[in-house]
């Protein structure tokens, strides 16, 4: 018998339908890419020339607070389950490789401080930009952890356990990025 596939259930689609309809209905949504002209992710360095209109990521804001942020409530989840902690960590490690790529693919730590400079000082604008941006990665998220689970001996667990797997690391970086809205408050 073949381990079960995970599929994303009825808690994500509801992520999945608001960050659709969201993103592509916002000024913030376009698309941000910082290569070295070879298609090469830039990792930003203090002093780094940037391309016309992009913004340095915030501090707090990288790649690695994001992944951090998908990490800790799949880790809590798994430590509840009981399971293995090398099971744990190499869950972990296949979700971040993962993660990270399609978050560098993004330039996800350039496209929010650039999104959060264009909304300027209006609260309702600042708040568009972070909702928009926290649907976004949050659904970026949750189609990397999907995609992390390919081949894992996760498979062989219940299907809700999946589904709240995936779901948790979607909120925890969507839950991450709203912080964004009340920082300047």
């Amino acid at each position: 018998m073949n381990p079960p596939t995970p599929r994303m259930g009825a808690l994500a689609i509801p992520l999945l339908l608001s960050a659709c309809m969201c993103v592509a209905g916002t000024a913030q949504a376009r698309d941000i890419s910082v290569t070295d002209g070879k298609g090469h992710y830039l990792p930003y360095k203090p002093g780094m020339a940037l391309p016309k209109g992009v913004a340095a990521p915030l501090d707090g804001y990288s790649h690695a607070d994001l992944l951090l942020a998908a990490a800790q409530p799949i880790e809590a989840q798994m430590k509840a389950r009981g399971l293995d902690p090398t099971l744990t960590r190499e869950s972990l490690f296949a979700m971040a490789g993962v993660l990270n790529e399609a978050l560098e693919a993004k330039s996800a730590e350039y496209q929010i401080a650039t999104d959060l400079q264009k909304a300027g000082d209006s609260p309702k604008a600042r708040h568009e930009a972070v909702t928009a941006l926290a649907k976004r990665f949050g659904l970026l998220t949750v189609d990397a952890t999907y995609d992390s689970l390919k081949g894992s001996p996760l498979l062989s667990l219940d299907k809700q356990f999946l589904n709240d797997y995936i779901n948790n690391a979607g909120n925890g970086v969507a839950s991450y990025i709203m912080k964004l809205d009340t920082a300047a408050r």
